[in-house]
């Protein structure tokens, strides 16, 4: 009989920091239309958990296939409930990308 489990992971610039990641607060967005997709996870500050930075590639996989990519637009440390710090990201999809690219190359053309 084949394994119902689901494996999750997620990656930050191609390593894996699933272990890292707080699961209860894994939110996905992701939209089909025009609009930009989200994820948005938590990670406790304390040693040894590998922490991404802004502009980080993201990268989601379930039982091995890629479901999301973004880049990392946001990250905001927070202490919730306790003395520990919590970091909170928002990783937003590749369309964040090719918009700046847009914007800039629009206003380029305006000079």
């Amino acid at each position: 009989m084949p394994s119902l489990e689901i494996k999750r992971t997620i990656s930050a610039v191609q390593t894996d920091i699933s272990s890292s990641i707080e699961w209860p607060t894994v939110q996905f967005d992701l939209v089909l239309t025009k609009e930009i997709s989200k994820l948005r996870f938590s990670i406790l500050n304390t040693p040894g958990k590998v922490v991404p930075n802004l502009g980080d590639q993201i990268d989601a996989y379930q039982n091995g296939v890629h479901i999301f990519g973004g880049t990392v637009t946001e990250k905001n440390a927070v202490v919730v409930g306790g003395v520990l710090p919590e970091i909170q990201y928002t990783v937003m999809d590749w369309s964040f990308k090719l918009d700046t690219k847009l914007v800039v190359k629009t206003y380029s053309q305006m000079d």
